[in-house]
C-alpha cells in the first residue's frame, strides 16, 4: 500500500511539475512576444524620426527614382542652397521616367534652375491639406511656386494631379515628410 501511495505521489508530483513547466513556458513566450512588439514599435519610431530628421535634398539624393531631378538640383546649385537646411518647402519631384531627357539636356544653368524651381513651393503642404483645398475650390486649386508662377492642381477620380509647364497632368503620390517640408513623387498620367 505504501508503494502504491508512493507511486501516486510521484505520479501527481510529476504531473504537477509538467503543468508548472508548461505554464512557465507560456509565460516566457508571452514575455518574448511582448518584448518583440515593443522592439518593433521602437524601431518603427526610430525609422520615422530618422526620416523626419533628413532634409528634402538628402531624400532626393537617396532615391534612385529621382536621379534626373537630383542632377538638375546639383547643376542649378539648389540642393545645398535651397533644400538642405531651410524651409518649410513642398517639392514635387518628377520621376526619371516622367522627365524627358531632351527636355532637360539642352537647358543652360539659369533655365535648369528655373525648371527645378518650378516644382518647389516656399510653403509646406501635406497631402491632406492639398486635398482639402482642392475640395473647397470645386476640384481645382492654384498655388504659387518659388518662381512666383502658379501651379494648378486638379482632383480626378484616382487622386490629385499637377499640371506641368507643358500642359501635361502628373499624378501626385502621397508625400514623404522631411525635416524641412514635404516631398511628393509625381508621374506622368498615361
Amino acid at each position: 500500500m505504501k508503494n502504491i501511495l508512493f507511486l501516486f505521489v510521484v505520479f501527481f508530483s510529476l504531473l504537477g511539475c509538467k503543468k508548472m513547466k508548461q505554464h512557465q513556458h507560456e509565460i516566457v513566450v508571452e514575455e518574448v512576444e511582448e518584448e518583440e512588439s515593443v522592439a518593433d514599435e521602437r524601431q518603427e519610431q526610430q525609422n520615422e524620426e530618422l526620416q523626419e530628421s533628413r532634409s528634402i535634398a538628402v531624400l532626393i539624393a537617396e532615391n534612385a527614382e529621382f536621379t534626373d531631378f537630383h542632377f538638375l538640383l546639383q547643376k542649378a546649385d539648389l540642393a545645398t542652397n535651397l533644400l538642405e537646411n531651410h524651409g518649410p518647402y513642398t517639392v514635387f519631384i518628377p520621376t526619371n521616367g516622367s522627365l524627358e531627357s531632351s527636355e532637360v539636356d539642352n537647358l543652360d544653368d539659369k533655365e535648369t534652375a528655373e525648371f527645378a524651381k518650378y516644382y518647389i513651393l516656399n510653403s509646406s503642404f501635406s497631402y491632406e491639406d492639398l486635398k482639402a483645398e482642392i475640395g473647397e475650390n470645386k476640384g481645382e486649386f492654384f498655388l504659387e511656386n518659388s518662381l512666383g508662377s502658379t501651379l494648378q492642381f486638379a482632383e480626378k477620380e484616382d487622386g490629385i494631379y499637377l499640371k506641368t509647364l507643358s500642359g501635361d497632368f502628373m499624378k501626385v503620390e502621397k508625400y514623404t515628410e522631411a525635416s524641412n517640408g514635404y516631398l511628393y513623387k509625381i508621374e506622368v498620367n498615361n
